[in-house]
Order: structure tokens, then sequence, then C-alpha cells
């Protein structure tokens, strides 16, 4: 008889696959870019189950940018959580990866509030069976009002030791800097966790963990390049770098001398990411976005190992999240039809 293990470690890939279903399809995101209003796109989300939960628990309220956001959070954190019952029943080490994510997401929303104002309450919606297995207390840490609160929220924990390490190198005013110390903290600890607990999966999780590194990467130099390029020494320390990368050292320095964008996409048409390089060359601020959901929309869909369907269906999640908020933000602004679908992924 199969035991409890062997049982649930297949059944989150059928459980993420099942999901995914009934998630919106690629016409159906940009559907979104066709309502008239806020109040017609909150219908419209309402048309699928999981966002319909999210509107039930949710305090009804104005309907605005904020609200939809908290609703597009809410969701995808109702569909990260059915998959992490199947993960800790198997005892799958991609449960902790998760957990992970949700902890360095609430230390970089604590900085960028007490840093710079952008008051961002979203982890106070994190359910109560993934709070109790966090490191530290999401509401005390939100609650911080200083940099000394934040660390006192995280004490003994890893973060602490990060916030203290980024503060004191780059000054508590370089709140990107700091994100990007956290960042690659988490992507490299979770390549590590990979590489010890993930058997043959490992070099394929850690190949799609590169995948997200390296779009930051380049979409650092990018913009660096495109919009501050009088001012890019200054800026260099905002280029996110991280141990997990397919771009090797000498190709790396090549794409911070290039001398403008052109020469940055000449450069990477020579690398595993060519097909990116068209659209950076076009102007696509989203190439990096983009090339994520290609890249992890085939994986998933050609995979079927557990730990690799159940990383894609979280990436893809959280990206369906971020077109949602964009569709709100261009409607509320009134943009035209074409325009928001440009900003979508």
């Amino acid at each position: 008889m199969m035991g409890i293990s062997g049982l649930s470690s297949s059944a989150v890939t059928a459980k993420a696959k099942a999901i995914r279903a009934r998630c919106m399809t690629s016409s159906e995101l940009l559907e979104m870019a066709e309502k008239q209003d806020l109040r017609e796109l909150t219908k419209f989300l309402s048309g699928y189950a999981d966002y319909e939960a999210a509107f039930g628990i949710m305090r009804s309220g104005n309907i605005g940018v904020r609200y939809i956001e908290l609703i597009a959070h809410m969701t995808t954190l109702i569909r990260l959580e059915k998959i992490l019952r199947y993960a800790r029943l198997s005892g799958s080490f991609i449960a902790g990866s998760f957990t992970s994510y949700l902890e360095k997401c609430a230390v970089i929303n604590a900085f960028r509030t007490v840093e710079c104002g952008l008051s961002d309450s979203t982890v106070s919606y994190i359910p109560e069976n993934i709070k109790k297995d966090m490191h530290f207390d999401v509401l005390a840490l939100e609650g911080a009002l200083s940099v000394e609160e934040m660390t006192s929220a995280l004490s003994g924990t890893e973060y602490e030791k990060l916030i203290g390490l980024a503060v004191g190198s780059h000054g508590k005013k370089n709140p990107q800097a700091i994100e990007n110390v956290i960042d690659r903290y988490f992507y490299e600890n979770a390549a590590e966790t990979f590489r010890k607990k993930a058997g043959g999966d490992a070099k394929e999780l850690c190949g799609l963990i590169g995948v997200i590194c390296d779009m930051m990467t380049l979409d650092a130099l990018t913009r660096i390049k495109k919009y501050y390029a009088s001012y890019e020494e200054e800026l260099s320390l905002h280029i996110f770098r991280c141990g997990v990368t397919n771009i090797k050292p000498s190709m790396f320095e090549r794409l911070k001398s290039a001398k403008d964008v052109g020469e940055l996409a000449d450069a990477i048409s020579e690398t595993k990411y060519a097909s990116a390089a068209q659209d950076i060359a076009g102007g696509d601020d989203l190439f990096a976005k983009r090339y994520i959901r290609k890249v992890f929309t085939k994986k998933f869909a050609s995979s079927c190992s557990p730990p690799v369907t159940a990383l894609c269906f979280f990436v893809l999640s959280v990206l369906e999240e971020k077109c949602v908020i964009s569709a709100a933000e261009g409607i509320e602004r009134k943009a035209d039809v074409e325009t928001i679908k440009k900003m979508m992924v």
C-alpha cells in the first residue's frame, strides 16, 4: 500500500495542475484591460473561485486599486495554502522554501514602510497555519516604526543579521541595496536547499531559480542604462547579482560596461537569454517578467516533478497577481485598452 508520503508527493503535482486549470488564461488576463471601471473588474474577478473566496474573506470596503491589490495578493495566498497542505503531508522541502519566500517579502515590505513610508499591510492576511511556520512574528514586524524595532522583531533570525550588515554597508536610506541583500540571501539559500534535498530535481530547480535571478540582474541593468545613464556609477550597487546564475562573471562585466541599451542587448544575444535581447532593444520594460512567464509556463506544462510543478505554480500565481494589479491601476487612470495591455505581464 502506498504510504501518505508517496501519495502526497504525487498529489502536489496533481493539485497544482488542477488549480492552474481553473486560473485565468492569457486571453482572459488581457480581457481585464477592457473593463470600464474597477467595479466591473471586481465582478469579473469574482467569477473565478479563488478570487471569490478572497472577496469573502476581505472586509467590504471602497473598491479602489488598494482593495484590488489586497484581493489579488490574498488569492495568491489561498492558492499557495492549498499546495502547502500536500507539501507538508509529504514532508517536502518545498513547503519550507515557500514559507521563506513569504518571510523575505514581509521583511522587504517592512523596510520599505520604515524607510520610505510605503505602507503595505498584506502580511496581515497570511493564513494562520502559514504564519505559525514562520521564524518571526509578522504582525510585530509589520508594526515596526524604525529599523531598530524591525531588528527587535527579527531577533534571533538570519534576517536580523542581514539588516544589520546591509544598513551598516549602505546606510538606512538605500532600500534597493538592502532589498538586494535579502533577495540574494533567499535565492542562494533556496538553491542550497534544493542541492541538499531535491535529488534528481536539484539541477532543474536551481536552473529555474537562476532564470529569476538573472532576469532581476538584466532588468536592473536595462533600467539604469535606459533611464539613469548619467547616474550609472552611483546606481551600480542597485544591480542585483546572485550566486545562482547562468551569466558568467566575464559576461556580467561586459553587460555592466555596455554603453547603452543597444550594446547591452547585443551582449545578451550571446547568452542563453538571447530571445529576450530583441524585447530589450525594442524598449519593453516588462521583458524580464514576460521571459519568466514563458519559461515557467512551459516547464509547468511539461513537468511531472512535484517540487518543479509547485515552484512553477507559485511563480505563475505571483505573476498573475501583478497582472491584476497592473490592470486595476490602468483602469483607475482611465488609460486606453492597448496601453493597459502593455502594462500587463
